[in-house]
């Protein structure tokens, strides 16, 4: 056993691969961190790990169910978002340096648009491809694509 994931800081349920950039591994908790509502973590090898953001809620989005891919030495991933006070939002697309800077690449908003991306990301070329759960026409899912 490396690591054991608690309800706390560490963050909670792990539902995603790791990646691994530069000899650590990277992951995403759906639960946990310093808002309850998710984390990226980084981690040697060895166990040892280190919170590196906690999600916020709205504009930064929660519950990140789906893992990270790499894409020229940062992570990106997307959060599936949710209802309630702290987690009012219907996902994002999100990007994090190895420092744990985020950034917030682009909020879905339903409708049309689509909402809470469940599923991966996947790299092809210079852009990012995806898919929701909810939105779009019938409010059956939408494929996206994104040029981070």
């Amino acid at each position: 056993m490396l690591h054991n994931f608690g309800n706390g800081s560490d963050g909670a349920q792990p539902f995603s691969r790791f990646v691994e950039m530069g000899g650590m591994l990277y992951g995403t908790t759906g639960l946990g961190g310093a808002n309850g509502i998710g984390t990226v973590y980084k981690m040697t090898l060895g166990g040892k790990e280190k919170v590196l953001y906690s999600f916020e809620g709205a504009a930064s989005g929660c519950t990140p169910f789906a893992g990270l891919v790499v894409m020229k030495s940062l992570l990106y991933g997307t959060t599936f978002g949710g209802s309630g006070s702290r987690c009012a939002s219907n996902g994002t697309i999100f990007r994090i340096a190895s420092d744990g800077t985020e950034s917030t690449l682009h909020a879905f908003t339903g409708g049309s648009g689509g909402a809470n991306p469940y599923g991966g990301l996947v790299v092809v070329g210079k852009k990012l491809y995806g898919t929701t759960q909810n939105g779009g026409l019938h409010n059956a899912g939408t494929v996206f694509s994104i040029a981070p």
